[in-house]
C-alpha cells in the first residue's frame, strides 16, 4: 500500500533513546515497561526504512555505535537477550515477471489473502474477480483470451503509470520541476488509484512532506525529455543551494527516460510503511 503509518525520528519523537512497539491493526494487550507504541498499522505487514544522519567532520564510529543500538525484537522475546527469527517464520519469494507473464496477477492474489483489501474496494474487486483477480483467486483458471488480456495489461499498465510520473501525474509544477502532492507518504486515503500505482513505481516507501521532498523533472529547460545519450548540468548560483535542515541529493532512477529527484530532506529518521 506505501502508506507510512509512524516516524521515529529527530522531528517525531526527539533525540532521545527510546522503545517503540510496532503493532498492528487490531492489536490489544500490555506493554512492558518503557515501551511506547506507535500509531498501529492498518495492515499485519510494515516495512522500515531507517536513516541516521551523518554531518561534515563527524566520526563514523560514533555513527556506528548508534546504529548498533537499532534492533527489531519481537514481543515475546522482549527482554529475553539476543533475539532469533522465529522458527516457523515463512519467507515468501514473489514470481518475477521475466519467467511467468501472469506473475504480477498471482503475486496480488497471495498478497490479498495476508492483506485483505479495505471493505471500501468491495465493488471493485466483485468486477475483478469475473477474470480471476482477487484474494486467492487462481488467474491460470481463466480462458486463453482473457490470459493473454492480462498478461499485456501487466506491461501497459506500468507504461501508463511511468507515463503519468514524467507528465507531473497530481504534481505541482514549478520552474520546470514537479512538486509531488501534499498525500506522498500516504496515497491511499486520496482515493486516486493512479496516484497511489505512481508512488509505487517511483519508490513505494516515500516520506511525508514534512521529512522530504522529492521534486522530480523529465524534462530539459527546453522542454524536451531527459536521455541517456545528452548530458546535462543542473547549476545553482552562488548561495542559492537548496536551503534544508540536514542534507540534499539528486538521485537519479530510469522510467523508461531518465528522470531526475532533487530530494530535501528535513532530518534522519526511521519510516514504519504498510
Amino acid at each position: 500500500m506505501g502508506d507510512n503509518f509512524a516516524y521515529v525520528g529527530v522531528r517525531a519523537t526527539g533525540t532521545k533513546a527510546g522503545n517503540y512497539a510496532i503493532i498492528g491493526p487490531g492489536w490489544k494487550g500490555t506493554l512492558p515497561d518503557g515501551v511506547v507504541a506507535l500509531p498501529p498499522s492498518s495492515t499485519p505487514w510494515a516495512t522500515i526504512l531507517g536513516r541516521t544522519l551523518v554531518t561534515q567532520g563527524e566520526d563514523l564510529k560514533v555513527v556506528f555505535a548508534i546504529q548498533d543500538q537499532y534492533k527489531l525484537t519481537p514481543l515475546s522475546q522482549w527482554g529475553k537477550g539476543e533475539t532469533k527469527p522465529p522458527a516457523d517464520a515463512v519467507i515468501w519469494e514473489p514470481l518475477s515477471p521475466k519467467t511467468d507473464p501472469l506473475a504480477d496477477w498471482k503475486n496480488a492474489n497471495r498478497a490479498m489473502l495476508e492483506v485483505p483489501p479495505a471493505a471500501s474496494d468491495a465493488v471493485l474487486l466483485r468486477t475483478f474477480s469475473l477474470i480471476g483477480i482477487g484474494p486467492g483467486r487462481d488467474v491460470t483458471a481463466q480462458d486463453e483470451a482473457t490470459k493473454k488480456g492480462l498478461a499485456r495489461v501487466a506491461i501497459d499498465g506500468k507504461k501508463i503509470i511511468a507515463g503519468a510520473f514524467a507528465g507531473a501525474y497530481a504534481q505541482k509544477q514549478v520552474n520546470g520541476w514537479n512538486y509531488p502532492p501534499p498525500a506522498t507518504g500516504r496515497p491511499t486515503p486520496t482515493g486516486d488509484w493512479l496516484m497511489r500505482a505512481v508512488q509505487m513505481l517511483a519508490g513505494f516507501v516515500a516520506n511525508d512532506p514534512e521529512e522530504a521532498m522529492y521534486i522530480n523533472v523529465s524534462l530539459d529547460g527546453k522542454g524536451k525529455p531527459l536521455t541517456g545519450a545528452n548530458r546535462y548540468v543542473i547549476h545553482f548560483a552562488k548561495g542559492q543551494q537548496p536551503k534544508v535542515n540536514a542534507f540534499w541529493s539528486i538521485p537519479c532512477t530510469t522510467l523508461n527516460t531518465i528522470l531526475w529527484i532533487i530530494r530535501l530532506t528535513a532530518t534522519h529518521s526511521a519510516t514504519a510503511a504498510e
